[in-house]
């Protein structure tokens, strides 16, 4: 445990920043609270390694917090990363509300990402609605997912994922 604890005293890194990587490096789990507390601070470097200590203490509760830091593009990569190892099982109940048109074509993107993780019957909402009213490849990727995975769209979806190729 003690092996690093040169890293965390080094010159310009601040007291809080310590405490953060110091959380990361222990043995022992740590309590939620302590985890939201970092995901609050206003310093990227803190937030990003409070979502690391979550995904590395499998804090899975933290979920929600975790889905937000994908809207931030100093957490994003992170937070998705952290997402992915959680799984499908943790953050499938949640991720299609963190979609939203005003959101970065990249952080739909990596919704999309998440979506394709799920299985099909879960994703097919959050990924019609992802077709429905997306950014161009945004819509043009969920669409292409839906076919990878032998979706079988009739009617008017149907029309809508076909407007959607010839539009790119």
């Amino acid at each position: 445990p003690g092996r690093h604890t040169d890293m965390l005293r080094l010159t310009g890194i601040s007291e809080k920043t310590m405490v953060a990587r110091s959380i990361l490096m222990s043995l022992r789990k740590p309590g939620e609270s302590e985890i939201l507390k970092l995901l609050g601070d206003t310093n990227p470097d803190i937030k990003r390694t409070a979502i690391i200590a979550a995904g590395k203490f499998s804090i899975n509760e933290l979920r929600e917090d975790i889905i937000k830091a994908l809207h931030s593009p100093e957490t994003e990569s992170v937070a998705f990363h952290v997402l992915k190892l959680f799984g499908p099982k943790v953050y499938g109940g949640v991720i299609g509300t963190a979609f939203k048109p005003s959101n970065s074509e990249r952080e739909n993107l990596m919704i999309v990402r998440l979506l394709s993780s799920m299985p099909l019957s879960g994703a097919v909402p959050y990924l019609n609605k992802l077709v429905a009213s997306g950014q161009v490849h945004v819509r043009l990727r969920a669409a292409e997912y839906l076919c990878e995975q032998g979706f079988n769209p009739e009617g008017t979806q149907r029309q809508k994922i076909l407007e959607i190729i010839n539009e790119t």
